[in-house]
């Protein structure tokens, strides 16, 4: 390996993880009618009393990859559950463009705004965290997690319905 090649890899990793946020970012916001709440993950919004457009989902998943102190390119990286009761960056329920509402199952990098969240946490380990979305500001970041047991069971299908465009506001 070159050194040229060792010098870029962060550059290259930073550059993939920012095309996989601008990809969620860009992928979360049409209108449409709201479905029926589903188990997997939980909505409390707002979070504070001070932020109408700050929201909390709690969700389960299996870590992919933990952010690695040495290598500061490196990110958390969830394949998470779906999440039918997600909302954009414009405060509107997510429809996906094949018309099931929240946020399909998929593997994300994840923020993270205190690094001790991920403490005991390896790849591999099945987790439930809780992720905060701050429409305003158009961020979002891991606030807690906990360890699940190994043999805990998570589903990846997309629970609801689609929603047919005649269901639509």
């Amino acid at each position: 390996m070159t050194t040229r090649s060792v010098r870029s890899r962060p550059m290259w990793v930073a550059m993939g993880s920012l095309c996989a946020l601008s990809l969620a970012a860009t992928t979360t916001g049409c209108e449409r009618a709201t479905p029926p709440s589903q188990p997997n993950a939980t909505e409390t919004e707002p979070v504070s009393e001070d932020s109408a457009s700050t929201r909390s989902y709690t969700v389960r998943g299996q870590v992919v990859l933990v952010p690695d102190p040495v290598n500061p390119a490196t990110e958390l990286q969830i394949h998470h559950e779906h999440i039918p009761d997600f909302h954009g960056w414009d405060g509107a329920l997510h429809i996906n463009s094949d018309g099931v509402p929240g946020m399909k199952s998929m593997t994300m990098p994840f923020p993270l705004d205190d690094p001790s969240v991920v403490e005991g946490i390896n790849a591999g380990d099945k987790v439930e965290f809780t992720f905060i979305v701050d429409t305003d500001a158009r961020r979002f970041w891991v606030s807690s997690m906990t360890k699940l047991d190994d043999d805990a069971a998570l589903d990846y299908a997309n629970k609801s319905p689609p929603v047919e465009p005649d269901d639509a506001p």
